[in-house]
């Protein structure tokens, strides 16, 4: 079962990343936004993609969004802020381009997200 999850979280979260990053590059890139900013906006587009595919698809929850909502919000702001850190340590702290900070946010963000989302925001459908 929890193999079958990850799979599925991968496949959601995979969208959800490539939507988070195209949305963040192109605000950067073209837009011309400071990269926390275009960041943030990637990450606000992606969460989107993110909720509802995990609700119907990975953990197949019933819509009750008054329960898995809320905490959902709590496990992207949670992404948020690693994905704000990872992408000001790269590029502030580090002087490396945007473009490796979005390639670091897109293998420790998700691996953050699915831990809180299985053991945490979705954990009530997953118990049974």
């Amino acid at each position: 079962m929890i193999i079958r999850q990850i799979v599925k979280f991968l496949g959601v979260g995979v969208a959800a990343t490539l939507t988070h990053v195209t949305v963040a590059l192109i605000a950067e890139g073209v837009v011309e936004l400071p990269a926390l900013f275009a960041n943030f906006l990637g990450f606000s587009v992606a969460v989107f993609v993110s909720y509802f595919g995990h609700t119907i698809f990975t953990f197949q929850v019933k819509k009750n969004h008054s329960v898995y909502l809320p905490k959902f919000i709590v496990v992207a702001l949670l992404g948020l802020c690693v994905s704000s850190l990872i992408t000001y340590v790269v590029t502030s702290r580090l002087g490396i381009r945007f473009e490796w900070a979005m390639l670091l946010v897109t293998f420790c963000v998700p691996a953050v997200t699915f831990t809180a989302s299985k053991f945490w925001a979705f954990a009530e459908q997953n118990e049974k």
